[in-house]
């Protein structure tokens, strides 16, 4: 990874947006999740309790565009399209993202991002394969793959090979992204307002992230006629999430996201702030996706 550049910084946090389903909101500020820390983890489970909450099979396709940006990082424009997909397969999930991304530098120079992501995750949270590819303006960057096992308390380990080989240890109480996805709607069903626990996602590379996620009253969403239709309809709670690393006691997150979905797991909008500029995730439209027969 080319440390400081703008791919590096890109490339690193869009995986993170994958890592939580691609879903956000403006409904909660980010400083609402960075105060929570430490102290307010809850106990951690001596179990993970099976899941509640049902993730719906879809395609949903986003249109992504530049809100602000300042000298700092000198941009001056971006603007691309990402589809990502979840898919139903009985006793797992599996993940696609295809993004691109057109970067304009105020130097006149043009950036152009590729990034295909795929992964299976058992719904069981025991095991999990991903793998990631990236290309900057046609050159490959960035392509890796890799396993994660856990046991039924979400303890484990993760394997990345790629140019180097890496393992990580997973702490009891980790979940992969979808079960987080799950754990955040399972909470805001229940009406309670925080999920604090460590996630393990192949979509970024450095290991797992406590994330913290700050749960808003749920709302009617704002959905424009193109993307009317059962999976885009429908009240939805705004999250506010702080990714801290799981190996730090830091109080202020690396990254943070606010997002706004679905009872069904479907995000329509989501707000990336980067530091020196700060990306918008539009949705264009929600399809469902036909999956297997389960019995």
């Amino acid at each position: 990874m080319m440390k400081f550049s703008l791919w590096s910084k890109l490339n690193c946090t869009t995986r993170r947006l994958l890592a939580v389903g691609v879903y956000a909101s403006l409904a909660l500020p980010a400083a609402a999740a960075q105060q929570l820390g430490a102290a307010n983890v809850a106990p951690m489970p001596t179990a993970l309790p099976a899941p509640a909450a049902t993730v719906a099979s879809h395609r949903a396709v986003y249109d992504v565009s530049l809100v602000r940006a300042s000298q700092r990082d000198g941009v001056r424009g971006a603007r691309g399209t990402m589809t990502y997909t979840i898919t139903d397969r009985c006793d797992g999930y599996t993940i696609e993202t295809q993004m691109h991304l057109d970067m304009g530098m105020a130097t006149g120079a043009d950036s152009e991002l590729e990034q295909r992501y795929a992964a299976w995750e058992a719904k069981d949270n025991r095991s999990a394969t991903f793998r990631m590819l990236v290309r900057e303006n046609g050159k490959l960057k960035d392509s890796y793959h890799g396993t994660a096992t856990l046991d039924a308390k979400g303890k484990g380990t993760a394997t990345y090979n790629g140019e180097q080989d890496v393992t990580y240890d997973l702490p009891e109480g980790t979940l992969l992204s979808t079960n987080h996805l799950i754990a955040v709607l399972d909470a805001a069903v229940k009406g309670e307002k925080i999920v604090n626990r460590p996630v393990m996602d192949g979509s970024f590379d450095d290991g797992p992230y406590r994330i913290n996620a700050v749960i808003g009253p749920q709302r009617n969403a704002a959905v424009a006629a193109k993307q009317s239709g059962d999976l885009a309809a429908g009240p939805a709670w705004p999250v506010a999430m702080a990714y801290f690393p799981d190996d730090d006691d830091r109080d202020t997150p690396d990254y943070e996201l606010l997002m706004s979905v679905g009872a069904n797991g479907v995000a329509h909008h989501l707000v990336q702030d980067f530091g020196g500029f700060t990306l918008a995730f539009e949705l264009v439209n929600a399809e469902p996706v036909a999956g297997p027969s389960c019995h």
